[in-house]
This record gives C-alpha cells, structure tokens and sequence, in this order.
C-alpha cells in the first residue's frame, strides 16, 4: 500500500513538472512572437479612422509649429481635421486647417514620390524574399543587420544623411497568398541608421502595434527630427523622434 502511494505521488510530480514545463513554453513563445511593450505612445486618430487616402491624388504632410520646432502638425488634404502632437506630452489633439495655416515649419509632403531624387548616391532597398536591408552604392549593396533581424519598412530622410528602419524579431511564416511576403511576428523596433556608413544612432526603440499584421506608411518631418508611422487604415499612428535634426 505504501509502495503505491509512494508511486501515485511520483506520477502526480511528474505530471506537474510536465504541465509547469508546457506553459512555461507556451508563455515564452507568446511573448516571442507578440509585441509587448512600447517605448513611444500608439496615438488615435478617430477623425481619419477607415478613411482611405489616395496618394496619387491627396497628400500627408507634416509641418513643426513654428521654424524653430514646437508641435508638429500632420495633416491630410482631403480631411479637415488637423492632428497636433506635442512632443513635450507625446499625446495627439485635433485642429483645423486654420492653425495648419498659421504655422511657420516647412512642409513635408509625405506622397511626393515624383519629385524625390535619389540622396548622396547611396542607395537603401529591402530584399523582401532573403528579409536583408541592403545600404551602399549602387552595383555594391552591402546587407545590413536590423534590430529585428527581419526588416519590414524603411524611409530615407530629406537630406539623405539617414534611414528609419522597422523591424521584427520574427520568425517569419510563409504567407498563403502569392506575391504577399512573407508575415513576421515578434517585437517590432524602430531605428535610426547615418547613411552611407550604416552606423546606429542612439538605441532601437520597441515599437507599438496593435497587431502584428499593421503595416505603415513611414514620413520624416522637413527638420528630420520626427518620423511619423501612419497605420494604413489610420486609426491610428505612432511619431517617434529621432534624435538627429537637419537645423
């Protein structure tokens, strides 16, 4: 009888160690794959949410208070409402295009895709299949490590002195739909890299999404000291500064 027991307690224990070891897994790959935490604020914009921009036709533009900085502004041309974000509160308020109007920063034009011009010869491409960010002249690209490890989006700056880059730790899965890319989960960082030697400026940032499957619009500021992440279906949006300035 005491043989028995002695052998039901050691089957419980090994029960508890076999289950303790399943969740422990479990909560290690759920916080492998989803984001948690953020460094920068995730900002509503219930104005614009479910509104779809064409590029081709209306525009994003950002543009600081005053030339000397302040809240940057960001505006659509197609919507009235004007969002302001204090960089002091890091929260977003809502204005019209009357305070638009008033503010003396230059203007960047998000969708100006016509009148870009390749910045200082250096050129940034995303080599999607092989998940490589390649930085270098063109015929020598040389691939570059994201905080992620797998790089999701990238903006050159005005001035071509530096790209922002959004990442994923991954793993990446196959997609099932073709010519879509393949879809990365895990933690998404934001950074900033100096062009062309590919260095990092100050520290990658976590980065917030509300899924996974968010994937944004990236614009700098005209002074480069901000970069706007617009969720494409613009419930939302993310401005992280950048700690470089173009002044």
């Amino acid at each position: 009888m005491l043989g028995k027991r002695t052998l039901l307690k050691v089957l419980l224990a090994a029960a508890l160690v076999v289950v303790v070891s399943f969740l422990s897994l479990g909560i290690y790959l759920a916080l492998k794959i989803w984001p948690i935490g953020a460094d920068v604020p995730m900002l509503r914009t219930p104005a614009w949410e479910f509104k779809d921009l064409n590029e081709y036709r209306e525009e994003l533009m950002l543009r600081r208070e005053t030339k000397e900085g302040g809240a940057l502004l960001i505006k659509r041309t197609d919507l009235e409402t004007v969002y302001r974000y204090d960089p002091q509160k890091r929260s977003l308020s809502s204005d019209g295009d009357a305070e638009w109007q008033k503010a003396g920063g230059p203007i960047a034009k998000c969708f100006d895709y016509l009148t870009r011009k390749p910045a200082r010869d250096v050129v940034v491409t995303h080599n999607e299949p092989e998940h490589q960010l390649l930085i270098g002249k063109p015929g020598a690209l040389r691939e570059v490590p994201t905080a992620g490890g797998y790089p999701l989006k990238n903006e050159v700056s005005p001035s071509g002195r530096w790209v922002a880059v959004l990442s994923g730790t991954g793993p990446a899965i196959s997609s099932l739909m073709p010519f879509s890319g393949d879809f990365i989960l895990g933690q998404r960082y934001h950074e900033i890299l100096s062009l062309p030697d590919a260095h990092q400026v100050g520290k990658p940032i976590h980065f917030p999404v509300e899924d996974i499957k968010d994937f944004f619009d990236m614009c700098w500021s005209a002074d480069e000291e901000f970069v706007v992440h617009t969720y494409w279906l613009y419930t939302y949006l993310v401005v992280v500064p950048t700690d470089v300035s173009s002044r």
